[in-house]
């Protein structure tokens, strides 16, 4: 369905295997009689191969006896100590001769960012079945690997007096999320844009299910459900049923009959019907909006995709070009025979017109991530080649002269499409090079800043800058340089809101106040005809923002004006990167309307009254968007580029302590 963060085998598993990490708990039974409030420790082996592996088990219970000495009991706040792991319960008894473990009352297990609570546990080491009941928990997917691992050489016990408190959830800080988008969509304009990680991964999540069976190769449920959403009511949860994983090569796979998203607890979304649970297999129908490449609307449907072996993944997206064929008529390729700058003609269309395809290839090996991709708006073999585009890149970290984490990259492209201000679409006909790439963000003195900085170096074939028509090809270097920063002016610290209510329709906590930002960037390019291009780049202006958006009718409004100079030296040969646009200015409005509805709109405009684009638009972008904590809704279109789309997006979240169980119908 979604990215790995939301495997269910990772999300089911942990809970089984964290539960069962205090299996060599059969050891009580070579415990002694104790009196109140007693602590037995006792030395403990795995056996892993031909290696046994020593761990120390620590009980403390309020009481601990034998019944007929063939019942171990341990009661009033009891807690196992294994290694870090922590399982509590209000009673624990061991049969020793079934070798049945059975916990009841308020049983907790903690591992380190794990978290799961139960009404009871029951396991039989003889016949390794289990069962625990009213499950609720939480899973930060990061840590996972850590926090399960209880072979360990050293020791990392946790103190007896250490308390496993259960309260409200807090600090919560909006920091990842998923995204599912549909058409053309070049941002994510008034959507939560602003998260500190990366997109297409959620880390923390919260489950519950009434029960989960715990089995030799694997476990079952009947349902389960898991959500984003850190607070209660849940905004947007998945539920699954009839849930099954199976141990297979070291690895667990998890199936279910059917699942769906569930929004405010009143919208159902079929997700995955008789499917494995994976990265993206949710089968999708959109919606998009393309008039320069797909004559219009069109209609698309993710796939799941395909195993490639065990290092890679292929992603199928079929697209009916609705549009174009009821019009009949195509107006987005050039004449059969024509050069590739030739202008587009208007043709009668066939059969083979009236579909497209997007096709993309993603894995890793050798620590190295491929990315193919490529886009198909026609299958007629005489303008396939003007109806076809890719893109392909070979990347990954590495340490280059003591810099951590400089991104490596390999590139190749073809028909690859730019935007290029007030110079319109330009189509970089042919590239292939590498290029190095840094980026972060910090804060000094309250003050954010973000920072990229690149160099990179290949060769282009693409539209001459000064004569029309004509390709040119020649090598390209560029060293570019850029700093982002937000200066807190002011801030009204008399709307803060405290509680829930502040996480009404967003992920953020919404301050009203004035900010000064800032953008400084450089770069230099040099080609392969002795020419070059040197720019030197500063926007600055205030964003204002009213209202907490915590009420119902216009309680939020952000608007930030932004304008920019540009020194430049020099001029490129193409026409995709000369720089023609150098006094402009930067509009953003976000408008709360109604309730979760929210207008979103970025306008940019040449204002050099020397230039021969003045007043012309550079960029421009308008969205109608659903927004709320868990979840945002949008629909987008870009005027000048006469293409739209929708997008859903999942927020992920950080977030402190336990919370209580999800409220669900």
């Amino acid at each position: 369905m979604f990215s790995e963060t939301l495997d269910c085998k990772k999300v089911f598993g942990i809970f089984a295997l964290g539960v069962l990490c205090v299996t060599p708990i059969e050891a009580l039974g070579a415990f002694k009689n104790n009196s109140d409030n007693s602590n037995n420790i006792e030395e403990l082996s795995f056996q892993i191969g031909k290696e046994k592996i020593p761990l120390e088990l620590n009980l403390y219970a309020d009481r601990q006896y034998d019944l007929n000495e063939k019942v171990f009991v341990a009661e009033g706040n009891v807690k196992a100590i294994l290694n870090g792991a922590i399982l509590a319960s209000d009673r624990i008894e061991y049969d020793r001769q079934k070798k049945i473990l059975v916990a009841t009352g308020n049983v907790v297990f903690k591992k380190g960012s794990q978290y799961f609570q139960a009404s009871s546990l029951n396991y039989d080491f003889i016949r390794e079945v289990g069962e625990v009941n009213d499950v609720y928990g939480l899973l930060s997917i990061e840590s996972i690997s850590n926090d399960i691992n209880l072979i360990k050489s050293e020791k990392a016990l946790v103190l007896a007096e250490d308390q496993i408190r259960v309260s409200p959830i807090k600090n919560i800080i909006l920091k990842d999320g998923y995204i599912i988008k549909g058409g053309s969509i070049d941002s994510e304009l008034g959507l939560s844009a602003n998260s500190t990680d990366k997109d297409g991964v959620i880390n923390n999540w919260r489950i519950q299910s009434p029960r989960i069976i715990i089995r030799k190769n694997g476990w079952s449920a009947d349902k389960i459900s898991f959500t984003n959403d850190p607070l209660n009511p849940t905004q947007a949860r998945i539920e699954a049923q009839d849930v099954e994983a199976k141990e297979d090569n070291n690895s667990t796979l998890i199936s279910c009959s059917k699942s769906r998203l569930i929004i405010e607890e009143k919208f159902s979304i079929p997700l995955l019907k008789n499917r494995k649970l994976g990265k993206s297999e949710a089968v999708k129908w959109f919606i998009g909006l393309d008039y320069k490449e797909k004559d219009g609307l069109f209609l698309g449907r993710k796939i799941s995709p395909l195993d490639i072996g065990k290092d890679f993944k292929l992603y199928f997206q079929p697209q009916f070009l609705l549009q174009r064929a009821l019009k009949g008529k195509t107006n987005n390729y050039i004449e059969n025979g024509a050069g590739p700058l030739s202008d587009k003609i208007s043709t009668e269309t066939n059969f083979a017109d009236l579909f497209g395809l997007n096709v993309a290839l993603e894995g890793k090996k050798s620590n190295w991530d491929i990315n193919l991709s490529s886009e198909i708006t026609t299958f007629d073999s005489q303008r396939f080649s003007n109806g076809y585009r890719y893109n392909g890149t070979l990347s990954r970290d590495l340490k280059i002269y003591n810099i951590d984490k400089v991104n490596t990259s390999f590139f190749t492209s073809y028909r690859d499409k730019v935007w290029n201000g007030s110079l319109g679409d330009s189509d970089i006909y042919f590239a292939s090079g590498v290029q190095l790439n840094k980026h972060g963000e910090f804060k000094f003195n309250q003050i954010s800043h973000r920072y990229n900085m690149s160099l990179g170096s290949g060769h282009y074939e693409g539209e001459d800058y000064y004569e029309n028509n004509k390709l040119i090809e020649l090598w390209k270097t560029n060293i570019f340089a850029s700093l982002d920063s937000s200066f807190p002016i002011y801030r009204n610290k008399k709307d803060e809101i405290s509680g829930i209510l502040k996480y009404r329709y967003s992920p953020n906590v919404i301050q009203p106040g004035l900010d000064f930002n800032t953008k400084i960037s450089t770069s230099y390019s040099f080609y392969g005809n002795s020419t070059n291009q040197a720019l030197i780049n500063f926007d600055l202006g205030p964003e204002i923002t009213f209202g907490t958006y915590t009420k119902s009718f216009l309680d939020y409004t952000r608007f930030s004006v932004m304008p920019g100079i540009t020194i430049k030296d020099g001029s490129s040969p193409f026409r995709f990167d000369n720089n023609v646009d150098l006094r402009t200015i930067s509009l953003e409005l976000d408008q709360q309307i109604y309730g979760p509805l929210l207008f979103a709109s970025k306008l940019e405009y040449n204002i050099d009254k020397r230039s021969n684009h003045y007043g012309k638009s550079i960029k421009s972008q308008v969205a109608t968007i659903i927004q709320r904590r868990a979840y945002g809704f949008g629909l987008f279109y870009q005027p000048y580029q006469k293409a739209g789309g929708i997008m859903f997006r999942l927020n992920g979240f950080d977030f402190s302590e336990t919370g209580e169980p999800l409220l669900t119908n």
